[in-house]
């Protein structure tokens, strides 16, 4: 990339290289350099947001990924990503409109619809129900885990009291 300066898109391959080679700071020092003089394609942003999580900076590749969103449109893979990254950091509610963005560009996409409906579980569970089911539906080896989440989520919606339903809720997902 230094000996070629006038080939746009080195930075970006380098980082791609060091990153698929296990050296994140590398990457992200290549990805750095190719925004700085090249910019980056959106897929180089994600790789980028990567580079960070693999170095242990969650926070800043929330953040690359968002730009990424910004800069070059909705992305499964991207929001795929932030999902994960969301729900690692506690951050539930994110995690689910990320989850639901996510099934906007892929409705068929059973493990992020099992996600959503686990945290549906977890704080709405009157909404997981339908969410489950259809998981179910478009990938049969989760029929077991969400036959027995319907089973005590049936249990749980028949009581008007709410906080038996999370507490319900809570033991079905443990």
């Amino acid at each position: 990339a230094r000996a070629l300066f006038w080939r746009a898109g080195l930075w970006e391959q380098a980082g791609q290289a060091a990153l698929a080679g296990g050296d994140a700071l590398g990457a992200i020092r290549f990805f750095e350099q190719a925004g700085s003089k090249d910019g980056l394609s959106v897929e180089g942003r994600a790789a980028l947001g990567d580079a960070y999580q693999s170095s242990g900076d969650l926070l800043a590749a929330v953040s690359i990924w968002q730009a990424a969103l910004e800069t070059g449109g909705a992305s499964a893979d991207v929001y795929a990503r932030l999902a994960q990254a969301h729900f690692d950091l506690g951050e539930y509610p994110a995690a689910m409109a990320d989850l639901r963005t996510l099934l906007d560009l892929r409705p068929d996409d059973a493990d992020a619809r099992y996600r959503l409906g686990l945290l549906l579980t977890a704080t709405r569970p009157a909404q997981a129900l339908p969410e489950l089911m259809l998981a179910a539906r478009l990938n049969p080896q989760l029929d077991a885990p969400v036959q027995t989440l319907r089973l005590s989520l049936n249990t749980a919606l028949q009581v008007d009291d709410e906080a038996y339903r999370h507490v319900v809720a809570g033991r079905a997902l443990s």
